[in-house]
């Protein structure tokens, strides 16, 4: 099983674990790009390609939503509760981009990564 670790804050972890938030927001970074996004680029690249998912008319973002930028296939999600041993998993059910929730963490000024999130796995 291929399992993507992240760090959450608290009030995300509990939203996640009592099932009220079913999807994860991360920055379009090249660090998120680089986990989630399999490509050979440079840093350089994808310091470039993380500028262009931001525009939704671009090419690169084009690429992104018809799937030819490969999407690294996980099969489940292990949040930590800040940074301590609490641990949950859930099913990775993809990956997208845009405007989040706002009430589940999401920022209003700009798109990021959006890994939707399934059912809960026992460890």
């Amino acid at each position: 099983m291929k399992v993507l670790d992240l760090v959450l804050k608290r009030q995300w972890y509990d939203m996640i674990e009592r099932d009220e938030k079913p999807e994860e927001y991360r920055d379009i970074t090249p660090h998120y790009f680089s986990l989630l996004v399999r490509t050979g680029e440079t840093m350089s690249r994808r310091i470039e390609s993380c500028e262009n998912l931001q525009n939704p008319h671009s090419a690169a973002r084009w690429n992104f939503e018809n799937g030819y930028y490969n999407r690294r296939d996980y099969d489940a999600v292990r949040f930590h509760r800040a940074y301590t041993n609490t641990t949950m998993m859930r099913e990775y059910r993809g990956l997208y981009i845009g405007r989040g929730n706002p009430d589940w963490g999401a920022p209003t000024d700009r798109d990021v990564f959006i890994l939707a999130l399934g059912r809960r796995i026992e460890q």
